[in-house]
């Protein structure tokens, strides 16, 4: 498999530089097109309730965006692209522009970050036999998109991690085709001196807008899927089910289920924070508690793990507009979901169906496991005043968790399923029990999480603050980015922790309501997970001694846990001869040289925050093992991995070292 992105450096680590100004105010242009900030992430349905329209769209540009529908006439070089990416990459496997990550091909890119996109599709749907709504769901578009359905508007939309959502039933021709058009503009239309680590009003990681090391690499586009849901009239939502309690011998599981019933509307009318902190009714629909009674409704849930099947089937009184169901079950000997190394990642088949008098009005399928997370005081001494608990238990059973820190899998967000397997086995046959997926990244897609779920690795999510400031994010933009990640990954097993982001001060002025906001919708929408406003705190560390003995035997010791750390190394020299100029890698030894960045531009644009106080670390290393005077590639890229199996090995046996009472402060 080849990789889409040759990272110089294998090994993640972060440069904490915070934000000492902003950038001037951007604004996207003055637009009477309604803008739609919808927090209630639509759940995706399965069978004939769900159409997929992620594949197979036309895609065209052109310098500005559109004043009225007919400016579609004016788009140039429509191509065909077959799955969701950035734009870049589309164009790329449409035959338009080369490779974006071989040799400085990314600079031929670069204008298509000033243009507007356009994405095309037509599509039919069949009527539905009952009274439904039909939801069309976008569940990722980078960065500011409009929406047009069969000619007419919807609405605008800014933001990266979900949305919008539209209900559409009224407006489909149904049994014909029906045209979706999509225009998609990057965040740095208009300012092309966009500055990641001073972001300004875009809700965006600085991974994917040009940060360290992905200087030329700035994304847009429709990268996840887009699709319709079709629900009746009275239907469920975002359901949760986790477990509350395990019997210590394994007989015996709780599990509390929670879900919303919705009659007679749609999510996309109510408001988190309704006018005059209104809690039922404004005055204008007095009748919004109205009971349902005449109707039967029951609730189905049916646990299948091979050939356990467990089912219960208990009665709800719901009312019109919106009602909170709470149910707990009892499931006789679990199979319990392990972490990797500790048993199986055992996971069941869940299946949710809505019945009204009898008949399956509503279904929602997911994937749960059954287990417990938490998290108790360490060993040693506290040494701050905000001192979290670090110890890891899992399923009543204390863990010395071995962990890596995630990285995108493609910085252009080409993220095909087969991706994740590959590099999520990798790590699960690397004995990894915990991937923290790392702030100036971003959330991942659901194939990602499928293979933690399946693998046994859990997760440590961080959300996508990274080494700035934000006083000028729309908090009501951040807040749904919020709710559909919470709302998305909540009933993930894998799921262990929430952060805030990488590298910031939670406690600043210009960030304070931004981590107000997720701190707040975490615990009223979650609540059963380890949440941290950022990272380092609360006791953990990132560090980068470069395998000094005395830190890791005496300074680390202090710490209850390592977030951070690593030491350079470079990839494979088969990759690095595909993608880089084989002239520049014949001298890529002489890192250290004042002009190196300009006489080896190929070799900078692959290296990961090449800086000339990190190079030398890694030379360093690599010099205890080979004569750096004049080495082939080849041997220099295996000397900076030997010297990263020599740090990883260090770290393991200290840390585990300092996790034994006896040997934490010698």
């Amino acid at each position: 498999m080849k990789y889409q992105f040759l990272a110089f450096i294998l090994s993640l680590f972060t440069l904490t530089v915070f934000a000492q100004q902003q950038t001037p105010q951007q604004t996207q242009p003055a637009d009477e097109v309604k803008n739609i900030t919808n927090i209630w992430f639509v759940t995706p349905r399965t069978g004939s309730q769900h159409i997929d329209l992620s594949q197979d769209w036309q895609l065209g540009w052109r310098d500005s965006t559109t004043k009225q529908y007919s400016d579609i006439e004016t788009v140039q070089d429509w191509v065909t692209v077959k799955n969701p990416a950035s734009v870049p990459q589309q164009l790329f496997q449409a035959g338009k522009l080369p490779d974006p990550y071989k040799n400085l091909n990314i600079k031929q890119h670069k204008w298509a970050e000033q243009k507007v996109w356009f994405y095309k599709k037509e599509f039919t749907v069949k009527k539905p036999e009952k009274d439904s709504f039909i939801f069309l769901s976008f569940d990722g578009v980078d960065y500011w998109c409009r929406v047009y359905l069969n000619g007419k508007v919807l609405g605008r939309h800014e933001g990266m991690f979900g949305g919008p959502e539209f209900e559409i039933g009224s407006l489909l021709n149904y049994d014909k085709p029906n045209e979706l058009l999509v225009t998609v503009s990057s965040a740095n239309y208009g300012n092309p001196n966009y500055s990641s680590r001073t972001p300004g009003m875009f809700i965006k990681p600085w991974s994917t807008s040009g940060g360290s090391g992905v200087e030329p690499f700035f994304t847009f586009g429709m990268w996840r899927g887009v699709r319709l849901d079709i629900t009746e009239k009275t239907h469920l939502e975002r359901p949760f089910i986790r477990t509350e309690t395990i019997l210590p011998d394994r007989s015996e599981a709780t599990l509390l289920f929670e879900t919303e019933i919705i009659s007679g509307n749609t999510s996309l009318q109510y408001n988190l924070h309704p006018w005059g902190n209104a809690q039922l009714s404004d005055f204008s629909s007095p009748n919004v508690s109205g009971n349902l009674s005449q109707v039967k409704t029951e609730i189905k849930v049916r646990f299948t793990h091979k050939e356990q099947v467990i089912e219960e089937t208990f009665p709800v009184e719901i009312a019109s507009g919106r009602t909170w169901i709470k149910h707990r079950f009892k499931i006789k000997n679990p199979a319990i979901w392990h972490i990797n190394g500790l048993g199986e990642a055992n996971l069941y088949k869940t299946e949710i169906e809505l019945l009204l008098n009898g008949r399956t009005a509503d279904k929602i399928v997911q994937n749960i496991g059954i287990r417990t997370i938490d998290w108790t005081e360490s060993a040693g001494k506290r040494l701050h005043p905000r001192w979290g608990n670090w110890q890891c238990v899992v399923n009543g059973t204390p863990v010395f968790l071995k962990g890596v820190n995630w990285m995108p899998a493609d910085t252009l967000l080409n993220l095909p399923r087969e991706k994740f397997r590959w590099r999520l086995k990798l790590a699960k046959d690397a004995g990894i029990q915990i991937i923290r997926i790392w702030g100036p990244g971003h959330q991942e897609s659901e194939d990602f999480y499928d293979f933690c779920d399946e693998f046994g690795i859990m997760v440590w999510q961080d959300f996508p603050v990274g080494n700035f400031d934000t006083p000028d994010w729309s908090q009501e933009v951040w807040e749904e980015q919020v709710m559909h990640t919470i709302y998305r990954l909540r009933n993930r097993a894998s799921l262990a922790v929430w952060c805030g982001g990488n590298e910031f001060n939670p406690y600043s002025k210009g960030n304070t309501a931004t981590i107000g906001v997720l701190e707040r919708n975490i615990r009223l929408f979650d609540g059963s997970r380890k949440f941290l406003r950022t990272t380092p705190d609360e006791g953990c560390i990132h560090g980068y001694p470069d395998m000094c003995p005395t830190w890791y035997k005496k300074t680390f010791a202090a710490y209850p846990y390592v977030a951070e750390t690593g030491i350079h190394s470079m990839a494979s020299p088969y990759w690095l001869s595909e993608y880089i100029n084989p002239e520049e890698l014949k001298t890529a030894y002489k890192m250290w040289e004042k002009d190196f960045k300009e006489t080896h531009p190929d070799v900078t644009l692959h290296f990961v925050e090449f800086a000339p106080f990190r190079v030398p670390r890694m030379l360093s290393r690599a010099s205890h093992i080979i004569d750096l005077t004049a080495p082939s590639i080849e041997d220099l890229t295996l000397a900076t991995q030997l010297g990263g199996v020599h740090l990883a090995n260090n770290l393991s046996k200290n840390r585990h070292a300092d996790d034994l009472p006896a040997h934490r402060f010698p």
